[in-house]
């Protein structure tokens, strides 16, 4: 009986025996034991043969899990290095091959018709910009044509471009970008400037100022303050120029300034009077020009004028400003 409760306690004891986690008396206890009892032995050494079996097995799967580890960064670095390549071909063909349309304030063009082919030809203003392509969009009876640049490379390293579009009956306008290049006829740069820069009140001197911009005034007679009159109609609008004017130049310096301010008056809806002072020999000089005067001036309705571009480029033909 005791025989029997000693192996019974060997037994559960063996499973620390073996993880070497008895003290060393036990371990004697242990030992004398299996030295005479062979059931107990046979137990221990099956429970070794088991240890060596369950090591091996647990050393195969952790050298599974370190092959599929290593197969599964090996895959991801393999797509990260893919994707790398298509984002860097994406780049390259957005930036340099597909390109980003291009402002036509920052090209100079011409535009003529031939046998019913409008033709848009010009250059890119900046020396490190290329023409890539052009595209046609035509919506209800308007075509609007975009031209696009890139970078100069390889693989495209002219800053010229020429484009045509074949009209039909139904082509009402041509557009470049924003700018109309075509209504019954070919519309100068300038015109087609001028023209989208039409607004209702002379109040708002930013838009005043980017008429006055389109027209290039500063740039001919140049610099200028400004001063409103919009308490009470008729409504004004003064340009106070900085530097004197030369008596030998006066009777141009007003002639010139009296073409502007036509246009002025046709592009602002509710300015009715365009003045302008100056100093000549000493003396401050002020000039004024009414909607009525213009009209008579220019030989047609310079309000009406801004209704068309079609009327404005008669209008800014008829007063030598193209």
């Amino acid at each position: 009986m005791s025989e029997r409760l000693k192996c019974e306690i060997i037994k559960d004891l063996l499973p620390s025996y073996i993880e070497k986690l008895t003290s060393d008396v036990t371990n004697e206890a242990v030992e004398s034991h299996i030295s005479e009892c062979k059931d107990c032995k046979q137990i221990l050494d099956d429970m070794k043969k088991d240890e060596v079996i369950s090591i091996e097995e647990d050393q195969k799967e952790i050298n599974y899990l370190k092959k599929v580890k290593h197969h599964t960064w090996f895959i991801a670095g393999i797509g990260v290095l893919i994707t790398a390549v298509i984002v860097i071909c994406l780049f390259i063909w957005r930036v340099f091959e597909h390109g980003f349309v291009v402002s036509p304030s920052s090209t100079v063009y011409n535009v003529m018709i031939d046998d019913n082919v409008l033709t848009l030809s010009g250059e890119i203003l900046d020396p490190s910009m290329a023409y890539t392509r052009a595209t046609f969009q035509k919506q209800d009876d308007v075509v609007t044509i975009s031209v696009y640049e890139a970078p100069t490379s390889i693989l495209n390293n002219s800053n010229k471009f020429t484009v045509s579009y074949e009209l039909d009956e139904n082509t009402d306008a041509v557009y470049y970008d924003d700018l109309i290049v075509y209504k019954g006829g070919p519309i100068s740069k300038k015109v087609a400037e001028v023209y989208n820069t039409r607004h209702k009140y002379v109040g708002e001197m930013p838009a005043n100022s980017k008429v006055a911009g389109a027209l290039g005034i500063y740039a001919d007679l140049g610099d200028y303050l400004n001063s409103l009159q919009t308490k009470e109609e008729p409504y004004g609008w003064t340009l106070e120029f900085k530097n004197p004017v030369e008596a030998y130049n006066e009777q141009n310096f007003n002639k010139k300034m009296k073409t502007y301010a036509c246009v002025l008056l046709a592009m602002i809806d509710n300015l009715n009077n365009v003045s302008w002072t100056y100093e000549c020999n000493g003396t401050l000089v002020k000039q004024t020009l009414s909607t009525k005067e213009a009209s008579e001036y220019a030989g047609q309705n310079v309000k009406e004028a801004s209704e068309d571009v079609v009327q404005l480029q008669s209008l800014m033909e008829s007063l030598n400003l193209l």
